[in-house]
C-alpha cells in the first residue's frame, strides 16, 4: 500500500517581543509528518515525509525599539535644610546592539519627556 506523507505545519506562535531591542524575537510553530491517505500523525517517520522538514522557529520583530526616556543621574537636595529641589538628568536613548544604548536626539523618543527637577526635603528641619 502507498502511503503519502507530508508535512503538515501547525500556525506560528506570537512573536517572544514586540521590538528589536539588539537581539531579535523569535516565533516557533509545530510541524509533523502526517499519513494523508489515513490522516494519521507519523511523528517518529519523519525521513519519510516528502521534500525538507519545514522550519520550526524563525525570528521576528526585526524592526528596532523606539527610542526611550531614561534618568541617567540624579543630583543631590540644592538644600541644607528643609525643602529643596534635586536636578534629574533624562537623556533620551537608542538599543542598537544587545547591552548598549546610544544617546539620541530628543525629538526620536515617544512621549513626553519626564520632569528634569524634583523636589526634595533633606530630613533636616531649619
Amino acid at each position: 500500500m502507498l502511503m503519502l506523507l507530508s508535512w503538515k505545519t501547525g500556525e506560528w506562535t506570537d512573536c517572544s517581543k514586540t521590538c528589536n531591542d539588539g537581539n531579535p524575537g523569535e516565533r516557533t510553530r509545530e510541524v509533523i509528518c502526517v499519513d494523508e491517505s489515513h490522516e494519521i500523525e507519523t511523528e517518529d517517520q519523519e525521513s519519510y515525509c516528502a521534500g525538507p522538514k519545514p522550519v520550526t522557529r524563525e525570528t521576528c520583530a526585526l524592526q528596532a525599539c523606539p527610542a526611550e526616556w531614561i534618568t541617567v543621574k540624579s543630583g543631590t537636595c540644592s538644600a541644607i535644610c528643609g525643602q529643596g529641589v534635586r536636578k534629574i538628568e533624562v537623556t533620551c536613548v537608542k538599543t542598537t546592539k544587545p547591552n548598549e544604548k546610544v544617546t539620541v536626539a530628543d525629538e526620536e523618543c515617544i512621549g513626553q519627556k519626564p520632569p528634569t527637577e524634583a523636589s526634595c526635603d533633606t530630613g533636616i528641619p531649619c
